[in-house]
């Protein structure tokens, strides 16, 4: 093995989740554009250490690794049979081999998981890979993410534990920057402690492939504009209300908007999934959601309203997002791809992830907060931030090639560093 031989986890490419996906691709791409001697062992949830088996566009690859928390100890990609294994020494599987000879380990969290919110088995699937690099001595790298929020008392102490034996340490906005230095108090270094922005800000984007996609066939002829509806919030507003405090008739009010674009335009909608599932039916399938939404529409509108398959990865889903000329968004890395694009979007938020990383591109007051706002509240200003699209446009053609160079030094940082 390389003395450049690097584990990246916290963001599986086949986790159905495209802007997981935009952060794997974005991070192993740029690290191999920057050098391409790089080795990168991708971690997802597939079985075994697979040789280049994660291609990219532009002819380069890394490899894919297994590791899941399985219960099946024995079972080589799991975690407890990775540890277990690199810890007495015995006869390493492949798995725990690559884990344990790893020059660095890389971890992302998915953006935003790097909290306890989601339940301790979700947590303690999130810190396996930054505890296997403390205990076994790899150097530990945290790409920019959200830090927290703690609220069980180990959770918060195995953290505080863990972040002063990171040799590099990003977050993706100011208020998780303030977290990361209440969390690692005395031990903060501003050389190894740093403010960052989304990794999927780099993205690639590919121009789409029109006749992939049935309701669309060829270029649209007319003005566009997009929608990221999320299957989460739109198809059971009673988990919306009790898991993240959402009253307002988010249906209704991604209704009303759609109805006034195209009464106000002569224009097309396109409904964009960013989370996918091979159940169309599945309750948390933003594609479900857009078919549910475009029906709840009159017959005469239906007609303007495509509802785009979801069969494409998150390059192509960025390059359909790219010729639209306003974007409304939930899925906060659907409105990302919108942004780097310069594109006028706003995100419809559920946390307070997306203001933050709104803020790196002056862009905060486009955020809006499902959770405060009611229901009418969140039309008007949506209506609004529609009619104010040409100034927000030139707004970002101003914020967005600083906020990608900013996205290009932290990678160099983290190359340097290999």
């Amino acid at each position: 093995m390389s003395r450049q031989d690097v584990i990246f986890a916290g963001a599986a490419p086949d986790s159905g989740n495209l802007g997981v996906s935009a952060l794997c691709y974005s991070v192993v791409d740029e690290l191999l554009n920057i050098d391409p001697a790089t080795r990168i062992a991708v971690v997802d949830y597939g079985d075994g250490y697979r040789e280049g088996a994660y291609k990219l566009r532009n002819g380069k690859s890394s490899s894919l690794l297994g590791v899941t928390p399985a219960r099946n100890f024995l079972k080589p990609s799991a975690m407890s049979n990775i540890r277990f294994l690199s810890k007495t020494g015995l006869l390493l599987s492949r798995t725990a081999r690559v884990m344990k000879k790893a020059k660095a380990v890389i971890d992302i969290s998915g953006g935003d998981s790097f909290t306890d919110l989601y339940g301790p088995s979700r947590f303690k699937a999130r810190m396996f890979s930054k505890l296997y690099a403390a205990e076994f001595g790899i150097p530990l790298i945290l790409l920019p993410q959200t830090y927290g929020p703690f609220v069980e008392a180990e959770s918060i102490r195995m953290v505080k534990e863990l972040m002063p034996r990171c040799t590099l340490a990003y977050a993706r906005d100011k208020n998780s920057y303030a977290i990361m230095k209440d969390l690692l108090g005395g031990n903060f270094d501003a050389g190894k402690h740093k403010l960052g922005v989304d990794c999927a800000f780099l993205l690639d984007v590919q121009e789409p492939d029109f006749s992939t996609e049935p309701e669309l066939k060829t270029a649209p002829t007319r003005e566009v504009f997009g929608f990221n509806v999320s299957g989460l919030i739109f198809n059971d507003r009673e988990e919306a209300k009790s898991r993240y405090g959402i009253s307002l008739d988010y249906p209704r009010a991604m209704r009303s908007i759609i109805e006034h674009v195209l009464k106000e335009s002569d224009g097309e909608v396109w409904l964009v999934p960013h989370v996918l599932s091979k159940n169309k039916f599945d309750y948390e399938s933003d594609g479900y959601a857009g078919v549910k939404l475009r029906e709840s529409l009159a017959p005469e509108l239906q007609t303007r309203v495509r509802v785009l398959s979801g069969n494409y990865d998150q390059c192509q889903a960025k390059g359909f997002i790219s010729k639209t000329s306003w974007f409304c968004g939930m899925r906060m890395h659907a409105t990302i791809a919108g942004l780097s694009t310069c594109v006028p979007t706003v995100n419809v938020a559920y946390s307070d992830k997306a203001v933050g990383v709104f803020e790196t591109a002056g862009q905060a007051d486009k955020v809006l907060d499902a959770r405060r706002l009611d229901t009418d509240d969140l039309i008007g200003k949506l209506k609004l931030l529609w009619q104010s699209r040409d100034v927000t446009r030139r707004e970002l053609q101003q914020s967005i090639p600083g906020v990608k160079q900013q996205a290009r030094e932290q990678m160099r940082d983290v190359a340097r560093f290999l």
